[in-house]
């Protein structure tokens, strides 16, 4: 898949003190050994929040590895259905997904922000939930779970500073919601 700063590539790698490589999504930031100072930003942010999240619906991040000849980038949890967008959107491939699947994902990714939303002293805010943004893990549609992913915008938030209003111009601009908007 692609995004604004990096391109994600499935592939494998083996971590410290593993005997056996692991199946993992590499984000390779665009740029390669010249990253720009926004994909760091991005990189650093995903690394410090991503990394702190333990929980079914969030994409797991192991850390970052600089790679031969491509440069900086996040190992994550391989989802290896892609994303959500991708699945609604092929519906050749996926002509009646049954709504049953549909709301599961959608708890799944309820769930997922609640989590990220409840972390204290600092809940996280994503700022970019979009069905692009949330993966679909397990090779089986029909029993795969949905992760909340890519954390580049998210924002960490002391509890005493939470409001609905504020939200600044981070995220995708169809997708925020109306108190944004709101003076």
């Amino acid at each position: 898949g692609s995004g604004s700063f990096a391109d994600v590539y499935a592939g494998s790698y083996r971590f410290h003190g593993q005997s056996a490589p692991l199946a993992v999504a590499f984000k390779v930031f665009r740029g390669g050994q010249a990253v720009t100072p926004e994909a760091l930003t991005v990189i650093k942010r995903e690394l410090r929040h991503g990394s702190q999240l333990h929980h079914e619906n969030l994409i797991r991040i192991f850390g970052v590895i600089d790679l031969p000849q491509r440069g900086l980038a996040l190992a994550l949890e391989l989802a290896h259905r892609g994303s959500l967008r991708s699945v609604l959107d092929s519906r050749a491939e996926h002509p009646h997904l049954p709504w049953q699947l549909r709301v599961k994902w959608l708890v799944g990714v309820a769930s997922g922000m609640a989590e990220l939303h409840g972390m204290l002293p600092h809940p996280i805010i994503h700022r970019d939930l979009k069905a692009a943004n949330v993966l679909l893990s397990g090779t089986d549609l029909s029993v795969a779970v949905a992760k909340v992913s890519d954390f580049g915008l998210s924002l960490a938030l002391e509890a005493s500073r939470l409001s609905l209003s504020g939200g600044g111009g981070a995220g995708t601009l169809a997708f925020k919601a109306p108190e944004v908007f709101a003076g």
